[in-house]
């Protein structure tokens, strides 16, 4: 998903953004066959380090350089997420992938820092209300309903390891664009509050790494 489409290598792309584009905030998504680290793979991984741009770059092409390209980046990088618990589980598990507390975000806390309701914290759902990016999963849900009916498989038997790369790829890359633009505008707002500022960085992210420490070991959390 991007204003400018070109084909380009894993390595190349993530040597552009790591030297050439010099980023200071990037924000990265991955798609998964399972719901925790141990019981199964990462898909793909998508990345965006700039508004409207975004990248998906299946997993079977990282190789050893393009996972020291990306620590990299995510050491010279303020990284953020959506769900961070889930997705740096993941990348760490199965890249062996580092994180510095300090310097990563999740645009699900932000959200709920600012808005406590229940239930309104999912990317979709922000996107459709503070992007224009609109119900951009609509192909992958259909595709998803298709198949179910088709193979007789239940929902929550399914899994994005069946979604063709060209319905995965834009879905994915436009998760990492909305993450960075949500970013963006929450930020705005709760970096200015001094006082949710504050528990933001002194107990959320904190906690969010302990949490993150706490599954590997065994005791899972919502």
């Amino acid at each position: 998903m991007s204003e400018e489409t070109a084909a380009i290598s894993p390595c190349n792309l993530l040597e552009r953004i790591a030297i050439q584009s010099s980023p200071s905030i990037v924000s990265l998504d991955t798609e998964t066959s399972a719901l925790y680290p141990r019981d199964g793979t990462v898909l793909g991984i998508s990345i965006s380090n700039k508004i409207r741009t975004g990248a998906y770059i299946q997993a079977d092409a990282m190789s050893a350089e393009c996972v020291d390209m990306l620590q990299k980046i995510i050491n010279t990088s303020t990284v953020v997420f959506h769900n961070a618990k889930f997705d740096i589980a993941m990348l760490k598990y199965h890249f062996g992938l580092t994180f510095r507390e300090n310097y990563t975000h999740d645009t699900l806390i932000m959200h709920y820092m600012l808005d406590e309701t229940v239930g309104s914290h999912g990317l979709k759902d922000l996107a459709l209300r503070f992007t224009d990016y609109g119900n951009y999963d609509k192909e992958l849900e259909i595709f998803k309903k298709d198949y179910m009916k088709t193979h007789g498989i239940l929902k929550e038997n399914f899994s994005y390891e069946y979604i063709p790369f060209d319905i995965i790829c834009t879905y994915a890359a436009t998760d990492a664009a909305v993450t960075l633009e949500l970013y963006e505008k929450f930020g705005k707002v709760l970096f200015n509050a001094d006082k949710v500022k504050d528990v933001y960085f002194n107990i959320a992210i904190p906690a969010l790494f302990f949490i993150i420490d706490m599954e590997n070991n065994g005791i899972p959390f919502d």
